[in-house]
């Protein structure tokens, strides 16, 4: 079974935040700060701007987030627009 985005949506897995500090210290969940990057998964048919792969950065509370099974748990599902840019190497 594969998800395929509607439209001008877009699925994307957020970058992980660390689990430690690089002192060693356990961030606890509610100290993290939430990811605003990640690599696109999947896109919808009208998606013009953005490819599978990409490492793009967007809004911090944007999309909805979903678990599939092919993907893995708390990817995002949000508009093309609010990808505010891809990151290149």
């Amino acid at each position: 079974m594969k998800f395929i985005p509607a439209w001008n949506m877009v699925l994307i897995k957020p970058a992980m935040t660390p689990e430690k500090s690089p002192g060693g210290i356990v961030i606890p969940d509610s100290a993290r700060v939430i990811p605003d990057e990640g690599i696109i998964q999947s896109i919808g048919p009208d998606v013009t701007r953005f490819k599978k792969g990409e490492r793009v950065i967007y809004g911090k509370y944007v999309g909805m987030e979903l678990n599939i099974p092919e993907v893995g748990d708390g990817v995002l599902l949000l508009h093309e627009t609010d990808i505010y840019g891809r990151i290149e190497k």
